[in-house]
């Protein structure tokens, strides 16, 4: 299963990939702690994985 996060703009995050010992298998960022999320969806992609996908809410 795939997370797809949506964040709104002026959220703040940190993208930590470089820093991930996984590597290209896995996009890694940090957001704020405590931050709700409100599913927006959930289908599969071109290779039949489930996507989850959720909207940050705004705080």
């Amino acid at each position: 299963m795939l997370l797809e996060i949506h964040l709104p703009a002026g959220s703040y995050a940190a993208n930590i990939e470089t820093l991930s010992a996984a590597g290209r298998y896995e996009k890694e960022v940090l957001i704020d702690r405590g931050q709700l999320f409100q599913v927006a969806g959930v289908h599969r992609d071109e290779n039949g994985r489930r996507v989850l996908e959720v909207n940050a809410i705004r705080r």
